[in-house]
Formats: structure tokens, C-alpha cells, sequence
């Protein structure tokens, strides 16, 4: 098929790419919302939710905007993002544990005097959370992506 390239620079192309990608992941996160509802968790309960008797709607929506995607992309020569489920996964699991060390007692302060029993009930129980997550972490992380460095010239020798 020979399609009529426009031009962009190549900066103009990695943000149109970049951009339309995020749209696209975000649609097709709420496609599964709308197909596998969410699980409520231990402190997470959902609200409002979504219309199931619409399911087929957005289904159609969402393939119609991937149409007028694909035209875009094929016109503007874009090319698909990566998405790094694994290094993204590790990144999560390392911000949760960023997370917790700030709602420690000692930061808490900050919000006004913390109870002592309540003290000593966060400082046992949150180092376990805290390990329990890290473990989570080095089971998923095979190839030993967190705590280590990358500068600029090792991580591009790391994706070839």
C-alpha cells in the first residue's frame, strides 16, 4: 500500500507518537474496566461504576478512534511506543515503598503529634509491609533492574 508520508521532524513525530499512544493505552484500560471490573482490595473500594448496558458503545468508540489512529500513524510514518510492563511494574512496587517510608511516625509529625502506641504500632508494622513489598520486588526482578544505575551510555548499549 503506498500511503503519502507527511513530513514531521523528529521530535514533532515522537511527541504526536507519544501522545496518541497514552490516549490509546488509556482507552484500552477502560475497555478493560468496562469487560473485567475491578477487584476490590483490603482499602480499596470502587465507585460509580461504569454502565455495563454501554459496554458495547464504548467498545465501538474505542475501535473507531483506533481507525482514525492508525491513518494518523500511517500518514505521519509513527511508530508504536514501547511499554515496559516489567521495568513499569518495578517502578510501582519501588514508589510504594518510597510511599510508606513517608507515612512512617516520623514524618507523620508533620500533621500534628502522633500517639505513641500508634508510634509503635507503624514502626513494627510498616518495615514488615516495606520487606514484604521489597520481596515482591527481587521475585519480579530477574534481570536486576533496581539499584542499578544507568547512565545515559549503558542504558543504550542495555536496549540494543
Amino acid at each position: 500500500m503506498n500511503i503519502n508520508r507527511l513530513d514531521l521532524r523528529e521530535p514533532q513525530r515522537r511527541s504526536i507518537s507519544i501522545t496518541l499512544a497514552d490516549i490509546e493505552s488509556r482507552l484500552l484500560q477502560l475497555r478493560h474496566v468496562f469487560h473485567c471490573p475491578p477487584t476490590e482490595g483490603v482499602l480499596t473500594r470502587h465507585s460509580e461504576p461504569l454502565p455495563r448496558e454501554q459496554a458495547h458503545l464504548v467498545d465501538d468508540l474505542i475501535s473507531k478512534i483506533q481507525a482514525k489512529m492508525q491513518i494518523l500513524g500511517d500518514r505521519l510514518d509513527l511508530e508504536p511506543q514501547q511499554e515496559p510492563q516489567l521495568r513499569s511494574a518495578l517502578a510501582a512496587l519501588v514508589l510504594a515503598n518510597v510511599s510508606i517510608e513517608e507515612i512512617k511516625p516520623r514524618y507523620l509529625r508533620g500533621y500534628g503529634a502522633v500517639d505513641p502506641a500508634t508510634t509503635e504500632f507503624l514502626n513494627a508494622e510498616l518495615p514488615q509491609l516495606q520487606s514484604l513489598l521489597s520481596e515482591l520486588t527481587g521475585l519480579l526482578d530477574r534481570k536486576g533492574f533496581v539499584g542499578r544505575g544507568h547512565s545515559k551510555h549503558e542504558h543504550s548499549s542495555s536496549t540494543k
